[in-house]
């Protein structure tokens, strides 16, 4: 998967795993948010095409978590991300400060 999101971003920009089904995209110059959902589209359709592994066909689902700034920006990616999930996956998610509070309900088991 990592050489499908690696084709979906310019060579100056950044693809690293970083845990488990976890990768984290840094791309530096993105300033407008239509950019950035331009570029979380073109991760996505990079991800659909199936792909056969030992005589199985595998299709992936991504969740995208886009952070713009901050001294936080993978906590907020990471947040967008789990929100993305939560809208049954297979999509992008722009951080909004509202997340902060939500994902600490929801992590002391408040309402979601």
């Amino acid at each position: 998967m990592g050489e499908r999101l690696r084709t979906g971003v310019r060579q100056s920009d950044t693809i690293a795993r970083v845990g488990g089904d976890e990768f984290v995209a840094l791309i530096p110059h993105i300033d407008r948010p239509a950019l950035a959902d331009g570029l979380a589209r073109k991760l996505l359709d990079s991800l659909a095409c199936p792909l056969v592994v030992r005589g199985h066909l595998l299709t992936v689902l991504a969740s995208i978590g886009i952070a713009m700034f901050g001294d936080t920006l993978l906590d907020h990616a990471d947040k967008a991300m789990y929100q993305a999930k939560l809208q049954g996956g297979n999509r992008y998610q722009h951080f909004e400060r509202s997340m902060t509070r939500e994902h600490a309900s929801h992590a002391l088991g408040g309402p979601h």
